[in-house]
């Protein structure tokens, strides 16, 4: 309906706010942007994790509801940096993927929703001679390739259901869901390419690359069963 789409559009609006100014953003008498009424009253609050902006609580209330004064305003804020935390528990730090209990969490989910044939696709890697990279440049070097690789596979992830995880040290896995083998293997290539795109090198001037092993099979037979040495 019309009144839900302004719903949205101001939600979205005050969300952009409280982000950019890592503030709740409250207001008690919403108008549409033709300039007419909405009957509810709004407040969104920035979720912030990690040192940094994570997203936004929007929280509507009905007009007849008590307006958000200050009070509640800071107990609702208290309630978004306990979602914030929360959130990122899963999280590892150095590459924003998911730990593996998160990423099983989100598989499991999945796994128990859908349909008893629906296809999957796995991605197994690792990055090429972290070790002598390590050795011969340092850890924190290491760390940084360790991060460029993170958020490459980030930036390849397609559709909401796609997540992905660090296992260890240098090995990540990808879950595809509703994903063939010859998409798995695409995605996999593009994660390569972004990582060694434009011969990249650590900062002592080795070459970095990733390795990728991918897999397809149904929701029925996907069984998660890594152990982490």
């Amino acid at each position: 309906s019309f009144v839900l789409e302004q719903l949205a559009v101001v939600g979205s609006e005050l969300a952009r706010r409280c982000i950019d100014t890592r503030k709740p953003v409250a207001s008690n008498r919403l108008k549409h942007v033709s300039g007419g009424q909405i009957a509810c009253k709004v407040v969104a609050l920035p979720l912030i994790a990690r040192g940094g902006p994570a997203g936004a609580l929007i929280i509507f209330n009905r007009p007849e509801e008590p307006s958000f004064d200050e009070f509640s305003v800071r107990r609702l804020g208290r309630y978004a940096r306990l979602l914030a935390r929360n959130a990122t528990q899963d999280l590892d730090s150095l590459t924003g993927l998911l730990s593996w209990n998160g990423f099983r969490s989100r598989v499991d989910s999945w796994q128990r929703g859908a349909a008893p044939g629906a296809m999957v696709s796995m991605l197994y890697g690792d990055i090429d001679r972290l070790h002598l990279i390590n050795d011969l440049a340092g850890f924190a070097d290491g760390d940084g390739v360790i991060a460029r690789c993170g958020a490459a596979i980030r930036k390849s992830l397609v559709g909401a259901e796609s997540v992905a995880c660090r296992l260890s040290g240098d090995r990540f896995t990808v879950f595809l869901p509703h994903m063939n083998l010859a998409q798995a293997r695409q995605l996999a290539e593009r994660i390569c390419r972004d990582v060694s795109g434009r011969g990249a090198q650590d900062q002592a001037g080795h070459p970095v690359s990733m390795s990728w092993g991918a897999v397809s099979t149904s929701a029925t037979d996907l069984h998660l069963d890594h152990r982490i040495a």
